[in-house]
C-alpha cells in the first residue's frame, strides 16, 4: 500500500513538472520570436531609410547637373 501511494505521488510530481516545462518552453519560444520580429523590423526600417537616402541623393544629383 505504501508503494502505491509513493508511485501515485511520484506520477503526480512528474506530471506537474512536465506541464511546468512545457509552459516555460512555450514562453521562451514566444520571447525569442518576439526578439526575432523586432530585429526584422529594425532591418526593414534601416533598409527603407537607406532607400530614401539613395533616392534623395540621386534626385539631388540630377537637379545639380
Amino acid at each position: 500500500m505504501q508503494y502505491l501511494v509513493f508511485a501515485i505521488s511520484a506520477g503526480a510530481i512528474v506530471q506537474l513538472a512536465a506541464r511546468a516545462y512545457k509552459l516555460v518552453e512555450r514562453w521562451d519560444r514566444r520571447r525569442r520570436f518576439r526578439g526575432a520580429q523586432e530585429c526584422l523590423d529594425a532591418v526593414q526600417n534601416t533598409l527603407a531609410g537607406l532607400a530614401e537616402c539613395k533616392s534623395y541623393s540621386e534626385n539631388t544629383r540630377t537637379t545639380l547637373h
